[in-house]
């Protein structure tokens, strides 16, 4: 008796989409809570909950001490405002003329500090500094630029980012590329219609 072939399994004629079948009928989806944390923030959160703010449109998970907004292309991150610390000798004011602003995407922070001398009332003397809005990390040191306004003049600013910390150091272009302490004099005499201000990104500790 001739031998006669038997019709072939379909799961070997197609076993990379049987495969696959199986492996549908066997998943699991995973669907983040949705929650709008400019109303409802989640109270006791664990390191590592993962939540999708419908406020912000984007994913937010909890790194064991604050809230942290997984970077998005399309919709970028949300900007945080903080008073950054404005300090120099005898330095004195009303109100808050230091303005910040910030945006975080994992380690990394850019930020904005605007700063209004409208409301000082005494310059002081010395170097002036003002603060971050996190620290660097202890083996990191960065330079950031930024400007000066008085009226029509305007003046470059630098601004020193030292390891550990989260203070800037104010300072100015000088003589033959070297740079000098930003003042109440320097590189002008500041008004009260004087602005300045600093910008830059850099990682966090």
């Amino acid at each position: 008796m001739p031998y006669i072939n038997l019709p072939p399994v379909a799961s070997e004629l197609f076993w990379d989409l049987d495969r696959r079948i199986r492996a549908l009928e066997t998943a699991f989806r995973f669907n983040m809570p949705n929650v709008n944390f400019n109303t409802n923030i989640p109270t006791n959160p664990r390191t590592g909950d993962l939540y999708y703010d419908t406020y912000a449109q984007q994913v937010t998970y909890w790194n064991g001490t604050e809230w942290v907004v997984i970077g998005d292309d399309n919709l970028g991150v949300p900007v945080t405002t903080y008073t950054p610390t404005w300090s120099g000798t005898g330095l004195a004011f009303t109100g808050t003329p230091a303005v910040g602003r910030y945006s975080r995407v994992g380690k990394m922070i850019t930020y904005n500090i605007q700063v209004n001398c409208a409301t000082v009332t005494n310059f002081g003397t010395g170097q002036y500094s003002i603060t971050l809005p996190a620290s660097l990390p202890s083996a990191y040191s960065n330079q950031h630029v930024g400007g000066l306004h008085k009226n029509t003049d305007h003046y470059t600013l630098l601004a020193d980012l030292g390891a550990a910390s989260s203070t800037i150091v104010l300072y100015h272009p000088a003589a033959n590329g070297s740079q000098d302490i930003f003042s109440h004099n320097k590189p002008t005499t500041l008004t009260t219609a004087s602005t300045w201000y600093i910008s830059g990104t850099y990682f966090i500790a």
